[in-house]
């Protein structure tokens, strides 16, 4: 818990301003991932075995809980209204009802640690892929210049 006052100001607004930065990359990384052709085509893919359609619906989870996280904090922000870094006040649309104040911060707590549990999921499977398979999996989630680099030196 972080005591009131000038800490509890910043450490609230530099929490609100990443959350936001995330935001925008989130949207970035969707249109990205619409542009890309070779990553489009697995989707469409009809003839998927078991582990393919999982790994896609896990894909699927974290991109959702990421957007209702984001979106869910921004609309707390806005109904709350906050003061960032004692510099200007982002205006609340209803400040006063604290019970809808504390539901919408209660379960974008709640969305924030699943996915975070989430993607330490993700990361021990790709790992697991690496280390225990063997495989390009985790070389594969690089960018192209980077994995030739990681397989070059191998």
């Amino acid at each position: 818990m972080v005591p009131s006052g000038f800490y509890k100001i910043n450490v609230r607004s530099v929490h609100i301003c990443l959350g936001s930065l995330f935001f925008f990359v989130m949207i970035y990384r969707f249109y990205w991932r619409m542009q890309v052709k070779n990553q489009g085509e697995a989707l469409v893919e009809v003839s998927m075995d078991w582990s393919e359609k999982f790994k896609l619906t896990f894909h699927y989870l974290l991109y959702l809980l990421a957007l209702l996280t984001l979106i869910l904090g921004l609309v707390a922000v806005w109904y709350r209204g906050v003061n960032m870094f004692d510099l200007f006040r982002i205006p609340g649309v209803d400040v006063n009802n604290k019970y809808l104040r504390r539901l919408l911060v209660t379960i974008h707590a709640y969305l924030a640690n699943g996915l975070m549990i989430a993607a330490g999921l993700h990361l021990l499977v790709a790992l697991w892929h690496h280390y225990v398979r063997k495989d390009d999996v985790l070389i594969n989630m690089l960018p192209k210049a980077v994995a030739i680099d990681l397989t070059v030196d191998q």
